[in-house]
């Protein structure tokens, strides 16, 4: 039961990013709980074909009104929302977990590490900032970034 709430979870969590300020509530009664259908709880769905790289995708997606993004171990994949290739973006090092953005701004935040790097949409790094420990996740929401991260221990 707990892992269908964990993917019921993770599943509405990317619905969020799809559509931006528009937000939606759904309940889930744990202990009446049934698989939900796609058809419950969106209106349309449109496969995007997206163009070969020469990088690895690894299954995180971020998507803006403008582009989409993937990312694989060191890289993030940028294409526009018809699946054609625009670029790579070289992090570095390994990614951890997710990426996140500033719609307004249009700035991504990629955890690698320690370390938060904030991209421009044109992959251009605009900023640094270093962390005290491991981060895990983040999480850009309403102008501020959310941090998870794991404690160092000696």
């Amino acid at each position: 039961m707990a892992k269908f709430i964990f993917y019921c979870f993770l599943f509405l969590q990317s619905a969020l990013f799809v559509y931006g300020q528009q937000v939606s509530i759904i309940t889930i009664d744990a202990e009446n709980a049934r698989p939900l259908n796609l058809s419950e709880i969106a209106e349309k769905v449109t496969p995007i074909s997206l163009e070969t790289s020469a990088q690895i995708v690894n299954g995180n997606i971020l998507l803006t009104n403008e582009y989409l993004f993937t990312t694989s171990h060191r890289f993030i994949v940028q294409y526009d929302l018809t699946g054609r290739f625009i670029r790579n973006i070289d992090c570095g090092d390994y990614i951890t977990y997710n990426v996140t953005c500033d719609t307004v701004k249009k700035e991504l935040y990629v955890p690698v590490g320690d370390r938060i790097l904030c991209f421009d949409y044109s992959g251009k790094l605009q900023k640094e900032y270093q962390w005290k420990n491991r981060i895990l996740y983040i999480l850009y929401y309403q102008g501020h970034l959310w941090v998870q991260s794991l404690e160092a221990y000696p």
